[in-house]
């Protein structure tokens, strides 16, 4: 995927748009604006660090270079953005994922033997 689309992508994640990018990154505003249209294809390091920094990735995300895949990756599908938009979107279950972020893996773990439990006993009914 070209730079300019993994980078609007990430960009739309985040609702932010050329300009709050600029003002975070502490990149001028013009070398966005290059960077999203295509212009520039291969802006700096610097750049590109401050970039990734502001948009909560790291450098590889940014790369066309085949990615090894981690047994604990997440699978992200268009189905899967879409559904952490809808939990993002809802202050109440926004509040599971944010306490999910912070949990420690054993109590995420019994949440989810929890809510798997509870799943099966509505199936049940």
């Amino acid at each position: 995927m070209a730079l300019d689309t993994v980078i609007k992508d990430k960009m739309n994640l985040k609702k932010i748009g050329n300009k709050e990018l600029s003002e975070k990154s502490g990149v001028p505003l013009r070398t966005i604006n290059n960077i999203v249209r295509g212009i520039t294809q291969n802006p700096t390091l610097d750049t590109m660090s401050a970039i990734a920094k502001t948009l909560d990735c790291i450098l590889d995300d940014f790369s066309d270079a085949p990615k090894e895949k981690n047994k604990d990756d997440y699978c992200l599908t268009p189905e899967t953005v879409d559904l952490a938009r809808e939990i993002c979107d809802n202050s109440e279950l926004r509040i599971l994922l944010d306490a999910a972020r912070t949990i420690n893996p054993e109590d995420l773990k019994l949440i989810s033997q929890i809510v798997k439990r509870m799943k099966s006993e509505d199936a049940l009914k």
